[in-house]
């Protein structure tokens, strides 16, 4: 209801601004085509907006910084509508779709979703929405700050919204996000992954950093509690905004990096976007500071950062990707990008502009990323062919149906490709797995380069490394350590701090001793063995003969 009142009061605020409310050019989207059955897009081609701090009217957004990620992504969600209208798999219906920017920013995501469930409205002066919109679903958003806020918006009329990389936790919750899905397994799994990586390479002592939105808090939050599980501990735990043009992020950022050095951990987990993680490797590359890096899902795989200048210098990079898959001509429809004859699309437009050549797109994304994108429309189409009753050369059924019931056969829908079933899990979740990432060293460029060294099963709950890999921060190529207290040798026992994780190192006492390293307490001697302090092994007692001739002369 909340969420209703704000709609209508922005409407009408809007109304008084410029005297329109509502009004379709306030609003306007920025690629869309024709066709029976509208799908939608909630795209990020624009990483901010630059003006939150001195918006004076809700229509308007200034958004800066192109994304080429995103962008690669709204084009894959673009070739595969085409692939299926150009083949037989919906005979006789032909996909559209109308796309939208965020910024990546979750107002400007609630008045793109408005508009999108607002096209075929008569009379576009009106603000209320028409229970049986056009667009019968929408993909996105990419950033689980985004999409949180326009789940909640999306659920008022059981509109499905999928998508392919928000994966906080919360958007499982089928109380408050009803009409949410995702391809993707949601975070809970890969905090799993996180803590059983750092509990295989028995790192104990690690820091953390995350942002301060609802993605960064909950993963940190769920982190903390496999943490524990693993008997991990955090040296430090540190928070970045997730707004780029936050006021204070470079002198946050400069904090953040001083704790960083100034703590004894090696292995950090980052919990952030891929902009903001950017911003946080200048400044660490800058300091000269070398760590092992745990990357989210969210940077694990960025082209951007992975080729920064002195990327090299920051040490180890391991991170969890989703499953990926091929998308057959995807490269080649890149290499030869135009809009099509009848369609729109400004966000083409806009890196046309830039005047790269065929193969950049190629050289600065890795394209096996929009897997998830392909895997969205895949299932809406799917569930479409039930629909609309669809046969060998026609589909008799009635195209103008409500979004829910799209919905309702979304979450039956069961489909394989390339030997794996996709499906959505009673949480709206897939529930497929994570390859583990090693950014490892390309020995002809020097460019750091994605290779996948092994995975995090679901179901078993296990890492399984599979490949060798060079490791950057040991000189001897020995796994990093990691941890609060060295080890206890023989002869001493361990004595717990507040920390779990840390443990002083004490001499067995008289009449105790210790045989093996680490352990919680010295045993005691027995048969009438005797030792002295910080003794590794207990020896027999032997009677003094009051000549004073060594130790052993010293037990009655």
């Amino acid at each position: 209801m909340l969420l209703w009142t704000y709609v209508v009061l922005l409407c009408t605020v809007l109304a008084v601004v410029v005297g329109q409310a509502c009004k379709y050019e306030v609003y306007k989207c920025g690629a869309r085509a024709s066709g029976d059955i509208q799908i939608g897009m909630l795209s990020s081609c624009f990483a901010k907006v630059e003006n939150l701090y001195s918006r004076e009217a809700p229509d308007i957004y200034n958004c800066s910084d192109f994304n080429h990620v995103s962008f690669v992504r709204m084009l894959a969600f673009i070739y595969t509508i085409e692939t299926i209208n150009n083949s037989s798999f919906l005979p006789g219906v032909r996909l559209g779709y109308h796309i939208c920017d965020t910024c990546c920013h979750a107002s400007k995501a609630l008045q793109s979703a408005e508009q999108l469930l607002a096209l075929n409205k008569s009379d576009p002066g009106q603000c209320d929405l028409n229970p049986n919109p056009k667009v019968k679903a929408i993909i996105g958003a990419r950033y689980s700050e985004v999409s949180i806020s326009v789940a909640r918006f999306l659920s008022l009329y059981m509109v499905p919204q999928i998508s392919s990389s928000s994966s906080a936790e919360a958007l499982s919750d089928r109380l408050r996000y009803p009409s949410f899905l995702r391809t993707i397994p949601s975070d809970r799994h890969q905090t799993k992954a996180w803590a059983k990586i750092m509990s295989y390479f028995k790192w104990d002592w690690i820091g953390v950093i995350y942002g301060d939105d609802d993605y960064g808090k909950d993963a940190f939050q769920s982190f903390l509690d496999e943490a524990g599980k693993e008997n991990v501990c955090t040296a430090f735990t540190e928070t970045l905004p997730y707004y780029l043009d936050f006021k204070n992020i470079d002198r946050l950022i400069q904090n953040v990096v001083q704790t960083i050095q100034d703590s004894n951990a090696k292995v950090i987990l980052v919990i952030l976007r891929e902009e903001v993680v950017y911003k946080l490797f200048t400044e660490v590359i800058k300091q000269n500071i070398s760590r092992t890096w745990i990357a989210s899902d969210a940077w694990s795989m960025s082209y951007n950062i992975s080729r920064m200048n002195s990327i090299n210098s920051i040490g180890d990079v391991f991170g969890f990707s989703f499953i990926t898959g091929p998308n057959p001509g995807f490269k080649e429809y890149l290499q030869s990008l135009t809009i099509m004859p009848g369609t729109e699309n400004k966000f083409i437009d806009e890196y046309l502009k830039f005047g790269n050549d065929k193969d950049y797109l190629l050289k600065i994304v890795d394209i096996s990323q929009t897997y998830a994108e392909r895997l969205a429309v895949l299932s809406i189409a799917y569930s479409l062919k039930k629909i609309l009753k669809c046969n060998q050369t026609t589909c008799p059924g009635d195209k103008d149906f409500p979004p829910y019931q799209l919905l309702n056969e979304l979450k039956r829908v069961n489909f394989t490709m390339h030997n794996h079933m996709f499906y959505y899990n009673t949480s709206g979740n897939f529930v497929n797995g994570y390859d583990l990432v090693n950014w490892a060293q390309n020995r002809s460029t020097g460019q750091r380069e994605f290779v996948v060294v092994g995975a995090y099963k679901l179901e078993q709950e296990i890492i399984e490394i599979n490949q060798y890999f060079q490791w950057y921060t040991s000189n001897d190529n020995k796994i990093p350590i990691s941890i609060c207290s060295e080890a206890c040798p023989p002869g001493k026992a361990k004595k717990l701090l507040k920390t779990s994780c840390c443990h002083e190192c004490i001499d067995c006492l008289e009449g105790t001793y210790s045989n093996e390293t680490n352990l919680p307490n010295c045993l005691p001697c027995q048969n009438g063995t005797w030792s002295l302090k910080g003794w590794r092994n207990c020896t027999a007692r032997r009677k003094s003969t009051g000549h004073g001739m060594g130790p052993e002369l010293l037990f009655f």
